[in-house]
C-alpha cells in the first residue's frame, strides 16, 4: 500500500467523488495501519492483504507469502444503535484470515497472539500510546454529544473500550496443494461513533 496523507496509509480524499471519507473506511484502515506498522509483524515478514487494490488481494495465500494475514470489512445486520438524530453507534466487523506454512498449529496460534499484541500492546511498551491514538482518533472530526449524566462527551471515532477480538483465528484449516499450509479465520469487531447530521 502506498504511503499518503491519510491515517489509512493512502489518500485521505474520498473515493468516487463522495463528499466525505466514511467512518467505516477510516476505522478499517486504522486497524490495517496498526498491523502493518507493528514491529513484530514486520520483522516476521508477514504478508498483509486488505483489499487496497493490489493484485494479490483476491487470491489465496501461498507458502511463499506465509505468514499471511488478510483483513476484510464485513457488515452485520442489526449491529448498530441509533442514539439520537445526531449520532449512532455502529459495529464494524473485520474478518481476519491467517495462514502459516506446514501443519504445525503452534505458529498459527502464535500469529494470532502477535495480532492481539499489535492491537493491544502492553502498557509498558512504546506502541501502547500509538495504539490508543489510532483507536481514539481514527475518525475526524470528533463528535460531541450529551451523555445520560448531562455532561457533553467528546468521542474521536472508536467508542472507548469497544475494540473486541470476538473470534480467535486458531482453528487449523488444512489447504490442499503442493505444499501444506494451515489457515485460520477470526473476527475483530469495533464500535464506531457515527455522526448523522
Amino acid at each position: 500500500m502506498s504511503e499518503g496523507d491519510g491515517i489509512d496509509g493512502g489518500s485521505s480524499r474520498p473515493a468516487w467523488g463522495w463528499a466525505a471519507v466514511s467512518p467505516w473506511r477510516r476505522g478499517f484502515r486504522a486497524i490495517d495501519r496498526q498491523l502493518r506498522t507493528d514491529p513484530t509483524l514486520k520483522a516476521a515478514g508477514v504478508t498483509i492483504r486488505s483489499w487496497s487494490g493490489e493484485p494479490g488481494d483476491t487470491g489465496p495465500p501461498s507458502v511463499a507469502m506465509c505468514p499471511w494475514i488478510r483483513l476484510t470489512p464485513k457488515a452485520r445486520v442489526g449491529s448498530g444503535d441509533w442514539e439520537s438524530e445526531g449520532w449512532q453507534r455502529a459495529d464494524l466487523t473485520i474478518a481476519i484470515e491467517t495462514a502459516v506454512a506446514g501443519t504445525h498449529c503452534d505458529p498459527l496460534m502464535d500469529l494470532w497472539w502477535a495480532i492481539v499484541l499489535a492491537l493491544f500492546p502492553p502498557p509498558e511498551t512504546p506502541r501502547h500510546a500509538e495504539a490508543g491514538r489510532v483507536r481514539t482518533e481514527a475518525i475526524a472530526p470528533p463528535l460531541r454529544f450529551p451523555a445520560p449524566s448531562g455532561h457533553v462527551v467528546t468521542c474521536w471515532g472508536f467508542e472507548p473500550g469497544r475494540l473486541r477480538l470476538t473470534t480467535p483465528a486458531i482453528e487449523p484449516i488444512v489447504t490442499t496443494g503442493r505444499a501444506a499450509m494451515l489457515m485460520g479465520r477470526g473476527e475483530l469487531t469495533l464500535t464506531l461513533c457515527v455522526a448523522t447530521p
